[in-house]
């Protein structure tokens, strides 16, 4: 009888246990599917999915054919069903991220303001923000996806924010193309203020020079810095020379203007006045567009062979000509001032000439003028600041990896990027998401960082490496350093207890020694 009573009670306590901890459930996997079906069994197979819990995410009747999620077991059987013709994945899509142009790179021009290049902006650099570029075209498609967030502080006339021609449009593209995964990105990664002097029709039909020089000066009454012309006439205005001159020299407003496109040595006009920029083509080779005009004038020559930009009717295109040099220019002297905002517009113009890539012969010549734009080392970024660390290591924990850094001084420093490898992968990826900010930018004095990598595993090396950025946005690397992650120990039931909440193994633990107690209990009263 004793020993019934205590089979009875591990009986009970058994059931007990079964009843209250949780049997864990397999995770079903589901899958997104297309199942053609027989014409004539839509219905019988429609009600089929939804008794089987299918999600239907489309019905196309006239393909007998609906889009669905759901389960293995349901994918199968609808493989076994007689009325099912094909199941094929619903393939996912994804949008077309964004291409930098050639000619963003060909420049140097991404450099600036994206050292690292890895599509954000880097904190402190000069992006032409700040500054004005008054375009003189065909207008803009204002409505265009790479023009949202650009500051366009408005135009003239009427319908300057149209453009049904798609030159200005394209133009615009080049200088200030947002810096948003879509389309492409401009010279200035859409931080410059643009104004709008819309001058061509829809047929992008001649204008007069009475015409340009009434919209140089609607160009300065809007304030602007920098003024772009991708246009050109053959003979020489005097009414036109003197307004350049007058804006460039009292006014301080820098004039950048296409060389022109038919060939040979003529001169185009505007840009062969004295007061304002000439601009040459050159091909993804360097080398001098068969349409450049060569002569005295030109001054630099940017990329003007098949450049990719904005186009009309929300649209990309790739055109050629000096007109798509042109805004390289412009928008480069953007960032030249705003990396030094105390020079003069002669000294942004000197700027640009003097850090220019010598092509063809040596010095300038008729074909390159003073060579290729280069807007890296016109804003000043041959020479880094880097941060002197005063240690650099890495210690594995249980929950990842804590990687420490110290720094001797924070003089021009902004921020740091940390990055990891797996050792033998082969492929840097970085951990932060945002600049890690500087602790004392600008001081003598240096401080000290920490970042918790929770995501490393346990008994894989990894290499860590730290990039310092200056004020310039130009980096500097340090390390790699070499740490083993940690595999973790095991959990204990006081690791349980901490969370406030029994998990079933811990609870399960807890009632079979209950269940012990019980039966020793019941076993000492009966004996």
């Amino acid at each position: 009888m004793k020993q019934v009573n205590v089979i009875l009670v591990v009986c009970i306590l058994a059931a007990f246990v079964a009843a209250v901890i949780p049997t864990p459930v397999a995770a079903q996997e589901e899958t997104r599917v297309i199942i053609q079906y027989r014409s004539n069994e839509r219905a019988n197979v429609l009600q089929q999915l939804q008794a089987a819990g299918a999600v239907v995410h489309y019905q196309f009747a006239e393909l007998n054919a609906v889009s669905v999620t759901l389960s293995a077991q349901a994918l199968n059987n609808m493989r076994a069903n007689s009325d099912i013709l094909a199941i094929e994945p619903d393939e996912p899509r994804y949008m077309t991220g964004q291409v930098v142009p050639y000619g963003v790179d060909a420049i140097d021009a991404r450099s600036v303001w994206d050292a690292d290049y890895d599509g954000v902006i880097d904190a402190g650099a000069p992006t032409g923000a700040g500054l004005t570029i008054c375009i003189i075209d065909s207008g803009i498609q204002r409505s265009h996806e790479d023009f949202q967030n650009v500051n366009i502080l408005g135009g003239y006339p009427l319908g300057w924010d149209t453009d049904n021609y798609g030159h200005g449009t394209h133009v615009a593209g080049t200088i200030a193309a947002m810096n948003n995964t879509l389309g492409v990105v401009g010279v200035t990664p859409g931080t410059v203020s643009l104004y709008i002097l819309k001058v061509f029709g829809d047929t992008g039909s001649w204008t007069y020079s009475s015409t340009l020089v009434d919209a140089a000066y609607k160009c300065r009454d809007a304030g602007a810095d920098i003024i772009s012309m991708s246009l050109e006439g053959a003979n020489f205005s005097s009414i036109e020379n003197y307004v350049f001159n007058q804006l460039y020299n009292d006014y301080g407003i820098l004039s950048v203007a296409a060389a022109g496109n038919s060939g040979g040595t003529s001169y185009a006009y505007p840009a062969s006045y004295d007061a304002v920029i000439s601009v040459g083509a050159v091909d993804q080779n360097n080398v001098v567009a068969s349409f450049s005009r060569r002569n005295d004038k030109v001054e630099l020559v940017a990329p003007g062979v098949s450049i990719y930009s904005t186009y009309k009717n929300s649209s990309y295109a790739y055109m050629s000509g000096t007109s798509m040099a042109t805004p390289h220019v412009t928008a480069a002297a953007a960032l030249v001032w705003a990396a030094f905002p105390e020079m003069s517009a002669a000294e942004v113009r000197a700027q640009l000439q003097s850090t220019a890539l010598d092509l063809g012969v040596a010095g300038r010549d008729t074909s390159y003028g003073y060579g290729l734009l280069q807007t890296y080392e016109a804003t000043g970024g041959m020479d880094p600041t880097a941060v002197d660390l005063v240690r650099f290591d890495g210690n594995a924990h249980e929950t990842g990896i804590e990687v420490t850094w110290e720094t001797a001084m924070e003089i021009d420093n902004v921020g740091f990027h940390l990055y990891r490898m797996a050792e033998g992968e082969g492929l840097w990826t970085r951990l932060n998401a945002e600049i890690i900010p500087a602790q004392a930018p600008g001081s003598m004095m240096g401080a000290v960082y920490t970042f918790a990598d929770t995501t490393a595993q346990a008994n894989v090396t990894y290499l860590y490496r730290l990039d310092d950025v200056d004020v310039n946005s130009k980096v500097t690397t340090h390390g790699p350093i070499t740490v083993m992650g940690t595999q973790p120990s095991a959990v204990s039931l006081s690791g349980f207890a901490a969370q406030g909440a029994a998990s079933p193994l811990g609870l399960s633990l807890m009632l079979v020694a209950a269940l012990g107690m019980a039966v020793t209990l019941f076993s000492r009263r009966n004996a």
